[in-house]
């Protein structure tokens, strides 16, 4: 029987997007930080490469984007948070 995978789907990043960077895949420490940042994008390069920088520099070598996510802010998450608050309250239904 052959088995049925979802396509895996593709990270797209824009020149200014913040991201997370992910240094180490392979060999995670128990109490060590997975992903730092946040990282700005300064130059899409091919085969979904990109150069990052921080607000110190210029990161070397080229990142790949499997050691990339996007960066959320609180502030951005916080809005969203109140916004399905004051959803959830005009939902309730009382009994």
């Amino acid at each position: 029987m052959k088995a049925v995978y979802q396509v895996q789907q593709t990270k797209e990043f824009a020149i200014e997007d913040q991201v997370l960077y992910n240094d180490n895949l392979r060999y995670h420490r128990k109490l060590k930080l997975k992903w730092v940042g946040p990282w700005t994008i300064i130059e899409v390069l091919y085969n979904r490469s990109y150069k990052i920088a921080d607000h110190v520099g210029i990161q070397a070598q080229p990142i790949n984007n499997d050691h990339l996510k996007l960066y959320h802010r609180r502030e951005d998450l916080q809005v969203q948070i109140e916004k399905y608050i004051k959803n959830e309250k005009s939902f309730n239904l009382k009994k």
